[in-house]
């Protein structure tokens, strides 16, 4: 258990997290959710993960993609 100085910047943290988890990259709120999930709150990284799934597309053949990396020109997407 964080106790004392460490105990207050975790929250601060996580407060902060869960206020301005939309303004970061895709991967970025993953860990924000992973995060919220292991620090004890499920709802709000539950409530990440399906804002993730709303915004991707599924495909038989590609699987689960995000359309913004479809057409672009760099060579990590």
């Amino acid at each position: 258990p964080l106790e004392g100085d460490a105990k207050e910047a975790v929250d601060y943290w996580l407060g902060q997290s869960k206020k301005h988890w939309l303004s970061l990259d895709r991967q970025s709120q993953a860990h924000v959710a992973l995060a919220l999930k292991r620090f004890g709150d499920a709802e709000s990284a539950q409530g990440i993960l399906k804002s993730l799934k709303e915004r991707s597309v599924s495909n038989e053949e590609l699987g689960m993609f995000w359309r913004d990396t479809e057409r672009s020109w760099w060579w990590y997407r």
